[in-house]
């Protein structure tokens, strides 16, 4: 008789234990598990930390437990609950207990412990007792085959008491963290002992969760009355830590600047070092083009704080075109004339948009609005001097459309201060001579597109620009590179990956020598790119990754990725100049360290907000509870601290991806994709290849007049090439799990 059919016939005996298991499973479904540090093997098997307790804490718990076993394990399995809902920020955790002798030997039984706000340290004791009492008198069903059966790993944590489980039983259960709690029956002394797996977990993790341990039981101890979930924020010694050290960051910069002045001053020095490479241009032919084509946008009555549409194809017209907007006074919105009619019309009439600076073959995308043509040989007979500032550093200076979970696109208002301090830090921490080289590859309508435009005015070295496409043509990319002696430039990490891979196995690469500082962001870089790149470009190079949203200046943090630790992620490093950040618990305290929750912004580079959308900006740009008077941007990712104040990101909270760069709301492809007809319901998900390149992936529950050619064909109308899925997946229906939300998961597994 097989294994399921044997316990297929237990259930059915006992159909009350049956029940209580299948209601404890629905728990399991979601494991309390803890972040793993290490994403590939490391080196060893399961190594011990002990962490003595003070005299003071083991004497109390010989008091409470009187050296019972049944309590003994009741204190401990609190302690460990507080320790894993600390260490994954829920308010219902399951821990593995081991049963007293009487009970049913040394079996550790799964038990789930709800941590709710007005639990006090006595009541988590009382449900801790219960939960095991009632494991114990459903043990006719034999537990190790249901979990085997389910290949179930319900948490990562196990409980022994003085040596009652070994790691080998922790093992079998599929839990990296055994913790084993020693109390001497006479005297005061005790400690803990931590097997933790060190291809999973690092050792300051391990300290970090025994240290935790012992301070959660003296905690509990003390003063059972209180509310437990008092003690899951950070400590007080770690948000001393975070405030004083991981958050040290003023720092000097010209808060009275403007993007634009930069270029002015370089033109009244350096006249004639070469700004633009494409042409030769040089700042003060730049300055002087840009302030031609400047008045004419005054003319068309154009001020402080108005927005202004560029549609010009990226070349040295393209950056006349956005210096002029922003020494007319206004602020830039970049247009790609490649998005679909219906996308481009939203935006620009969203904005507000009355003026858009256009060329010959871009005219059409003004229809119906004011068109300033960069071509016209009537801009040439404009005045050429620099005009009187209008706009100062709290103005506008430009307004990106990134993709909206509400089915339409938001426009970010970023102001001068904020991205001057921006660059002013890029120009301190990784300095620019007047030998450098840009490379402005991305399209303006995402925002690294704003360093290349503009990084290079603040030292007088020079920007060459890629024609439109090129971007994604590893060929063309480095021709450029070689040809323009570039030194520094960005990718998002699919495309460096694409790049590595086209020059280490193409012939006759171009020589690459003159790259110095290669950013990645976009998205998440993996230990593998960063390898590569080592391999490739190491010994020339230095590769940086960089994060941040479209709502904080382009970037916030910055990690140099040289001798990373290559059996982990990539963290996104620290903060830069005059940025704060926080990450939050669901409770909205400061997160542990370790501890994942959202990360949230402060500081010089946040955003003004949404365009048009006070709701929308009121909902993310918050008051920040930790700094008067201030604002607290929510990112809506999921990040943590690691130990030597680094960041770690770990993904999205909500259905938003990046994509190539492009962050993409998947809400807004669904919300296309219900309307299309013959369309009953629709979930969009990402998929990894082995290249670690991410695509979409949507998921159709079609109707009698579904056609996926019409929906392909709605979905290109309405949205912009990077946000239509690569794939389409007919499915009967979406599934959903014990709580009834979406189960994306199961779509993928299915």
């Amino acid at each position: 008789m097989s294994n399921a059919l044997e316990l297929q016939l237990i259930l059915q005996d006992f159909p009350d234990q049956a029940a209580f298991w299948q209601r404890q499973r629905t728990t399991w479904a979601d494991p309390t598990a803890l972040v793993r540090d290490h994403l590939r093997d490391h080196a060893g098997g399961r190594t011990a930390v002990t962490v003595a307790l003070p005299d003071h804490t083991a004497l109390a718990a010989r008091s409470l437990t009187s050296g019972d076993p049944l309590l003994t394990r009741v204190l401990g399995g609190s302690v460990l609950a507080l320790l894993a809902a600390r260490a994954t920020d829920r308010d219902e955790v399951t821990v593995f207990l081991p049963l007293p002798a009487a009970a049913g030997g040394d079996l550790a039984v799964p038990v789930t412990i709800a941590l709710t706000d007005d639990l006090t340290g006595e009541g988590l004791l009382g449900s801790a007792r219960a939960a095991l009492e009632e494991a114990s008198v459903h043990l006719d069903v034999p537990l190790h085959a249901l979990l085997d059966a389910e290949e179930t790993r319900p948490t990562d944590l196990m409980l022994a008491v003085g040596g009652c489980l070994t790691e080998e039983d922790a093992s079998a259960r599929g839990c990296p963290l055994l913790l084993d709690l020693r109390l001497e029956p006479e005297g005061g002394s005790g400690w803990i002992e931590l097997l933790y797996e060190a291809r999973l977990f690092s050792g300051a993790t391990a300290h970090r969760l025994a240290e935790s341990f012992v301070e959660f039981m003296g905690l509990l101890l003390k003063d059972p009355a209180q509310s437990v979930t008092s003690l899951l924020p950070a400590t007080d010694f770690e948000r001393s830590l975070m405030r004083r050290e991981f958050n040290a960051t003023s720092a000097a910069f010209p808060a009275d600047r403007t993007l634009h002045s930069f270029l002015e001053e370089r033109a009244a020095t350096t006249p004639d070092t070469v700004a633009v490479v494409d042409d030769g241009t040089t700042y003060a032919q730049l300055n002087t083009a840009a302030n031609r084509l400047a008045r004419t946008l005054r003319s068309r009555g154009i001020g402080a704080g108005d927005v202004v549409g560029v549609c010009v194809p990226r070349s040295p017209r393209m950056l006349v075109a956005v210096y002029a907007v922003l020494k007319a006074g206004g602020a830039y919105l970049p247009v790609d004339p490649t998005l679909p009619a219906n996308r481009i019309d939203y935006i620009l009439g969203h904005s507000g948009t009355s003026v858009v600076v256009v060329t010959d073959e871009t005219a059409h995308v003004a229809t119906g609005r004011t068109a300033v043509n960069a071509d016209d040989p009537a801009v040439e007979a404009s005045d050429a001097t620099d005009l009187e500032a209008v706009s100062g550093p709290e103005d506008l200076a430009y307004v990106i459309y990134t993709s909206g979970s509400t089915g339409r696109p938001k426009g970010v208002m970023v102001e001068h201060r904020a991205i001057v301090n921006r660059l002013w830090w890029m120009q301190r921490a990784y300095p620019l001579g007047s030998d450098d080289v840009i490379l402005h590859k991305t399209p303006f309508t995402f925002d690294v597109s704003v360093w290349e435009i503009f990084w290079w005015s603040l030292a007088g070295a020079s920007v060459v620009t890629l024609p439109g496409g090129d971007e994604r043509d590893p060929q063309r990319i480095a021709r450029r590179i070689a040809d323009a002696g570039v030194t520094t430039m960005h990718f998002v990490p699919s495309m460096l990956h694409a790049f590595l891979l086209y020059t280490t196995v193409t012939r006759d690469v171009p020589e690459l020598s003159s790259l110095r500082r290669v950013f990645a962001s976009g998205e998440a870089l993996a230990v593998s790119h960063s390898e590569a790149f080592t391999r490739r470009l190491g010994s020339s190079a230095q590769l940086v990754n960089l994060y941040g949203p479209t709502e904080a200046a382009v970037d916030v943090t910055y990690q140099a990725c040289t001798d990373v630790d290559t059996t982990r992620a990539v963290p996104i490093g620290r903060p830069i100049d005059n940025i704060r950040l926080y990450i939050l618990t669901r409770a909205g305290q400061l997160a542990p360290v370790g501890t994942p929750g959202e990360l949230c912004i402060a500081g010089t580079g946040l955003a003004r907000g949404y365009l048009n959308a006070p709701e929308l900006t009121e909902e993310r740009f918050v008051p920040n509870p930790f700094e008067d008077g201030g604002r607290l941007y929510r990112t809506g990712d999921l990040a943590r601290w690691l130990d030597d104040g680094t960041i770690e990101y770990l993904g999205r909270i909500d259905a938003q991806v990046k994509i190539r760069g492009y962050r993409i709301e998947l809400g807004e492809i669904e919300h296309v994709a219900a309307a299309c007809p013959g369309v009953v319901d629709c979930a969009v998900t990402t998929a990894t290849n082995r290249a670690g390149a991410v695509a979409l992936v949507a998921y159709v529950v079609p109707g009698p007049d579904y056609s996926q050619t019409r929906l392909r064909e709605a979905l290109a109308a309405d949205l912009p090439a990077y946000m239509v899925p690569r794939q389409v997946v007919e499915v009967d229906g979406i599934p959903t799990n014990h709580n009834g939300k979406r189960d994306l998961k199961a779509l993928t597994r299915a």
